[in-house]
């Protein structure tokens, strides 16, 4: 298979989404990363990192079972991959 025929299945998953199962619902959580300080590991993990919450959550919340996850910025990332090849990643729109 070539890297456009391999990349395919995955950017029609991110696209069109998949439902939770209820193994993914059990295991779909996300631990704090952030904390007032950033710089201070006492004050460390106190909340959920918001980029995290905004590409793994749906409206702010963890998918619920039987819900259709997506993730449109993956398929974007995946598409360009495939498009124009690794030199993206590393030197283009992506790097």
């Amino acid at each position: 298979m070539n890297f456009t025929q391999v990349l395919q299945p995955a950017i029609d998953y991110a696209t069109n989404g998949f439902p939770i199962t209820e193994e993914i619902q059990s295991g779909w959580r996300m631990k704090n990363a952030l904390g007032p300080v950033a710089s201070s590991a006492a004050g460390c993990c106190t909340q959920l990192d918001p980029d995290a919450v905004a590409t793994y959550y749906i409206n702010g919340v963890a998918p619920k079972l039987g819900q259709i996850f997506k993730n449109p910025d993956l398929a974007k990332t995946f598409k360009l991959i495939q498009q124009q090849g690794r030199d993206v990643f590393y030197k283009g729109e992506i790097a």
